[in-house]
């Protein structure tokens, strides 16, 4: 009984209060993990449990890379600023233009959510005729990647929808080019802002957008 009340003693020191009450109100998910811990380590042992924790972290931390967040953008008005469409209902909206931004790098585990993401809210708003994505997260993209954005060309070319890419770092720009995603899309699909491709779209800039394009096309593919 007394070796026992030790090792409960022990245990209980291990249980921060505190730090679940963080947990569960910073990041459900982690506070899952949290639990599922505690309950393992009770079961099968410290180091059994540990380990077990860390698996789940790790399963955890693909999960969120292969489901990232993804966001709608609209105009906040007299702002010349574009942000989620959920978080301001204000925000100015087109009919036939789709403005989104995709919150983390391409990759093989959330490439192919990607384009299903993109030709789904084509489908919703049948009116679309031009889809403008914000890539400033794009940063390593795999051949994986590559080659679904590609197919995304390809089926919003078939679908009559033209597809134009914003924000891209130089980088990425000269892998573009090289894996000739830029000779499919065209290069007046790019500009530097996602404000610039709207303006040519409406046809209501004073020069911005066209110097934007030209801008956007600067590649060093060596």
């Amino acid at each position: 009984p007394i070796l026992a009340a030790i090792v409960i003693t022990s245990v209980f020191s291990l249980f921060n209060i505190e730090e679940a009450k963080y947990f569960y109100k910073m990041d459900r998910a982690d506070f899952q993990i949290f639990l599922a811990t505690l309950v393992l380590t009770l079961i099968f042992g410290i180091v059994n449990g540990i380990i077990l924790g860390i698996a789940f972290s790790l399963l955890s931390i693909v999960r969120r890379a292969s489901r990232p967040r993804y966001a709608l953008l609209g105009e906040l008005p007299g702002t010349g600023t574009f942000r989620d469409i959920r978080r301001y209902p204000n925000a100015i909206t087109h009919a036939e233009i789709i403005i989104m931004r995709y919150d983390q790098d391409l990759f093989f585990g959330n490439a192919e959510r990607f384009v299903k993401i993109v030709l789904e809210e084509i489908k919703k708003k049948q009116s679309v005729k031009f889809v403008i994505i914000s890539c400033r997260s794009f940063r390593n993209l795999d051949s994986t990647s590559l080659g679904k954005l590609i197919q995304l060309i390809q089926k919003c070319q078939a679908q009559d929808v033209q597809l134009i890419l914003t924000d891209l770092t130089g980088s990425v720009r000269d892998l573009f080019f090289r894996a000739g995603i830029i000779d499919l899309l065209g290069k007046d699909n790019l500009h530097l802002r996602v404000a610039d491709a709207l303006d040519m779209i409406l046809q209501n800039s004073h020069g911005d957008a066209a110097i934007s394009n030209e801008y956007a096309q600067q590649t060093n593919p060596q």
